[in-house]
């Protein structure tokens, strides 16, 4: 991948490092909606820059909100951003920007379960290493005796492989998965049990950055960790994992909540039950009562989580990306549209 021209980009760049946090970049409008559109495509590409490290975090945000352009313009802004830039202003930038390394945390749900012990044996037998808990399994995809995983990392921290957390009820975390996502996915997807049809998916960015003065930094773009360690990753995971899987569970609350309100106006126009079939009503209610079981057992939706419980530090990671996901906001309204198909029913 050709670098990014730093000559477009290294004034606001600077300009986000002055600031204490990643705020929004001011000047980023001027550069127009075709160049916002361009960087939107290129973003995910681009994080493998050291030399625009944080600041890419932050454009993200503003690339997403760009207003849509012509294809033609997307192009022309998208060649002028990717130009080569010299290398002595490369190497004058990297001389400059702190040790960084950002990376997204990737969660899909896949599936009803994952055969936990099936895919423990397997990613063991592939030389990988690997952590069982409570209902998941944690994988470091490299088979490097570094990356092992135990409880004693949460002290030493562990090195930037690919790490992969996989949870009984059905979700899929991928932690700097980069060429190695979709090698990772189906191995965890090998060992699902009814698979879905529709793709769930859930990410949010993180930056590694060794020389930051506290443990953590939460911005609602990202989160800026001094090091990646045991507890932070189950912690990042339990939350996207959770998320991931609501959505699922927050679409079939509204396709049951549609068939209910759809079966209620067949039988108000035309006045008898002749047309709803016992054995498919039946089956409505009994998935409609599984939702919130499902949240709550599966998923342990309002179950204390121990890291965060036991942890001041990890609880602010844990409470930050709840809040960024809107998990209690969601659960509330996936609860609301189960008790209105209750009624109906």
């Amino acid at each position: 991948m050709q670098r990014l021209r730093l000559g477009v980009l290294l004034p606001l760049i600077k300009q986000a490092h002055a600031s204490p946090a990643l705020s929004p970049l001011p000047g980023l409008w001027q550069l127009g909606a075709p160049t916002l559109c361009a960087l939107r495509t290129a973003l995910p590409a681009a994080l493998h820059e050291p030399v625009l490290c944080t600041s890419l975090i932050s454009l993200r945000s503003f690339a997403a909100a760009a207003e849509p352009c012509r294809i033609e313009d997307q192009q022309s802004a998208a060649e002028a951003l990717f130009k080569v830039a010299p290398d002595d202003q490369i190497s004058e930038a990297q001389s400059h920007a702190p040790a960084v390394y950002p990376f997204f945390a990737r969660a899909y749900y896949v599936g009803n379960s994952i055969n936990l012990v099936q895919l423990t044996k397997r990613a063991n037998k592939l030389g990988y290493h690997t952590y069982v808990g409570k209902g998941m399994v944690l994988v470091c995809a490299a088979a490097d005796t570094k990356g092992k995983l135990s409880e004693n990392a949460c002290e030493t921290g562990l090195p930037l492989e690919t790490y992969v957390a996989a949870y009984k009820y059905g979700s899929v975390v991928i932690f700097n998965g980069r060429e190695r996502e979709k090698e990772v996915l189906k191995l965890c997807q090998e060992f699902c049990t009814e698979p879905t049809k529709q793709n769930y998916t859930e990410e949010f960015p993180i930056i590694i950055q060794p020389d930051h003065q506290e443990p953590n930094d939460l911005t609602p773009d990202c989160i800026i960790l001094r090091q990646l360690e045991f507890n932070n990753i189950r912690t990042l995971s339990h939350v996207l994992g959770q998320s991931v899987a609501l959505d699922r569970y927050a679409e079939v609350a509204e396709r049951m909540l549609s068939n209910f309100m759809h079966m209620n106006s067949t039988m108000k126009r035309r006045g008898d039950f002749k047309d709803v079939k016992k054995h498919k009503l039946l089956s409505l209610v009994a998935e409609n009562n599984m939702i919130l079981t499902d949240i709550i057992a599966k998923l342990g939706l309002q179950e204390r989580f121990d890291i965060a419980w036991k942890s001041t530090q990890h609880n602010e990671v844990y409470e930050h990306l709840r809040g960024e996901l809107e998990i209690e906001e969601r659960f509330s309204i996936v609860q609301t549209k189960v008790s209105i198909a209750t009624r109906l029913s």
